[in-house]
């Protein structure tokens, strides 16, 4: 039986991951997170403190909030952004249902 060629494979791939790759070909398996601070100066402080303890771990900011990682950096990505009382979780494909509603009901802290 033949194997499919890789150009197959990738075209099975999700459309995003097949950006990332051609973006960013050194990431293996590349996943999209969402870091959520108290409000803005939390979020920064994740970035911060990410790139002062993994200097070598680059990421790609796709938007307001939105990043593509490693895969295997998500659990040290949690850790970091938890000490920066924020949070990082596995972003959906499509966002904007989660930007409605941020928008709608933006709290106090988002106003900065």
């Amino acid at each position: 039986m033949m194997q499919p060629s890789s150009d197959v494979r990738e075209s099975n791939a999700p459309r995003f991951l097949r950006r990332q790759n051609a973006l960013n070909p050194e990431m293996k398996k590349p996943i999209r997170v969402e870091i959520n601070g108290r409000n803005s100066y939390w979020q920064n402080a994740v970035k911060v403190e990410w790139e002062h303890l993994y200097p070598e771990r680059k990421w790609i900011e796709r938007g307001d909030r939105i990043y593509v990682i490693e895969a295997d950096w998500l659990a040290d990505l949690q850790r970091v952004a938890n000490q920066c009382f924020a949070t990082a979780v596995i972003a959906p494909e499509d966002v904007g249902k989660r930007t409605l509603f941020r928008n709608l009901f933006r709290s106090a802290d988002d106003d900065d």
